[in-house]
C-alpha cells in the first residue's frame, strides 16, 4: 500500500536527517515524504490530515533554511508546500487563509526571480502562483486584486515567451489571457475583454498550427472561441457571436473525427 511505503520512507529519511543534520538533501526528502502522504490524504478527502502533513513538510524545510538560507531549490520547495496548504484551505472554503498562504509563496518565489532573473523556472512558478491567487480573489469578490494578480501573471509569462519561446509557455500565457478576459467580461469591461480573448486566440492559433496532432491544444482554441462568442452575444454582436461559435464547432468536429472516443472536449 502506498501509505505504508511512504511512512516507511519517512522513518528512513528522518533517521538520516537526525544522524546527518548538515546534509540538506536528507531533510529535503523527509519533507517530500510528508508531502506525498499529504497528497494521499487530500485525494482521500482527509483534509485535516493532509494539512498536518503539509505543515510538517514546511516545518522541515523552514528548519533547513534556518541553517542554509541560500539554497534556491529548498526555498522553492517551501513555496510549493505553502501553495498546497493554500489550495487545501480553498477546498475547505477558507479563502482568506488561502490567499495568505499564496502570498507567502509569492514572496519567496518573487525573491528567487529577482536573485536569478535568467531562471525561467522561477518566473514560470511565480506566474502560476499569481494566476491561482487571482482565481481565489475573483471567487471572493476581490475584483481589483484579482485583475492585478492576473496582470502580474501575464507580464511574467510574456517575458518568458520573449526570452525563451516554447509551446508550453504560449499555452500558459493564453490561459492567463482567457482567465482575465472572463473576469473583464463579468465586470463589463468589454473592450479589455475583447483584447484579452483576441490575445488568447492568436496564441493558441500559433500553437495549433505548430502541433496539429495535439488534440488538447485544439480543444483550448475552441474554448477560447466559445468565450469570445459569449462576449459578442452579451454586447449585441450576434452575427460575430455566431461566427465564433461556428469556429469552435468546426474545431470540435475535427477533434471528434480524429479521436471519436475522447471526452476531453466534453468538459
Amino acid at each position: 500500500e502506498a501509505m505504508s511505503s511512504y511512512e516507511q520512507a519517512q522513518i528512513n529519511w528522518r533517521k538520516l536527517t537526525e544522524e546527518n543534520p548538515t546534509v540538506p538533501l536528507y531533510g529535503k526528502w523527509l519533507a517530500k515524504t510528508h508531502d506525498a502522504i499529504g497528497k494521499l490524504h487530500s485525494r482521500s478527502g482527509h483534509l485535516e490530515k493532509a494539512m498536518v502533513s503539509y505543515e510538517k513538510a514546511a516545518t522541515v524545510i523552514r528548519d533547513l533554511l534556518d541553517d542554509k538560507p541560500a539554497i534556491p531549490d529548498i526555498q522553492m520547495d517551501l513555496a510549493q508546500y505553502y501553495t498546497r496548504m493554500g489550495l487545501l484551505k480553498k477546498d475547505d472554503g477558507k479563502y482568506d487563509e488561502t490567499i495568505t498562504y499564496h502570498q507567502q509563496a509569492v514572496t519567496i518565489v518573487r525573491k528567487l526571480t529577482q536573485d536569478f532573473p535568467a531562471n525561467n523556472g522561477y518566473r514560470w512558478g511565480l506566474a502560476g502562483l499569481y494566476h491561482n491567487m487571482a482565481n481565489v480573489q475573483k471567487d471572493i469578490g476581490q475584483t481589483k486584486e484579482s485583475l492585478t494578480s492576473y496582470h502580474e501573471a501575464i507580464a511574467l509569462s510574456k517575458k518568458i515567451v520573449e526570452d525563451a519561446d516554447s509551446i508550453r509557455y504560449r499555452v500558459r500565457l493564453a490561459k492567463h489571457y482567457r482567465a482575465i478576459g472572463n473576469l473583464q467580461r463579468d465586470i463589463r469591461r468589454w473592450d479589455e475583454a475583447y483584447n484579452s480573448y483576441d490575445q488568447a486566440i492568436a496564441l493558441m492559433d500559433t500553437v495549433v498550427a505548430e502541433t496539429p496532432t495535439f488534440l488538447d491544444y485544439r480543444e483550448l482554441l475552441a474554448s477560447n472561441f466559445v468565450e469570445l462568442g459569449i462576449l459578442q452575444h452579451d454586447t449585441g454582436q450576434l452575427g460575430e457571436a455566431s461566427n465564433s461559435f461556428q469556429k469552435a464547432t468546426e474545431v470540435l468536429k475535427k477533434l471528434v473525427n480524429e479521436d471519436p472516443e475522447s471526452t476531453s472536449y466534453c468538459n
